[in-house]
């Protein structure tokens, strides 16, 4: 079971970041959150801000469109 820490940032009105170090790969960090909607541990993907160009875009649309 995880352990509730003051809510310091929601992500997208729903995730609730609940761990402070997460998993940092090339363009992306991904962390795990609480999901308020669904009642649920998930993993978010946190896109790095300066990683903001077409080619990083065209890849996080694709892992989108295949995660559906």
């Amino acid at each position: 079971m995880w352990r509730r820490k003051e809510v310091t940032e929601l992500i997208n009105g729903r995730f609730v970041l609940v761990e402070e170090d997460g998993r940092a790969g090339g363009a992306a960090e991904v962390r795990k959150a609480f999901d308020t909607k669904a009642g649920d541990i998930v993993a978010v993907k946190l896109l790095r801000t300066d990683e903001h160009n077409e080619k990083v875009k065209t890849f996080f649309e694709r892992e989108i469109q295949t995660l559906q």
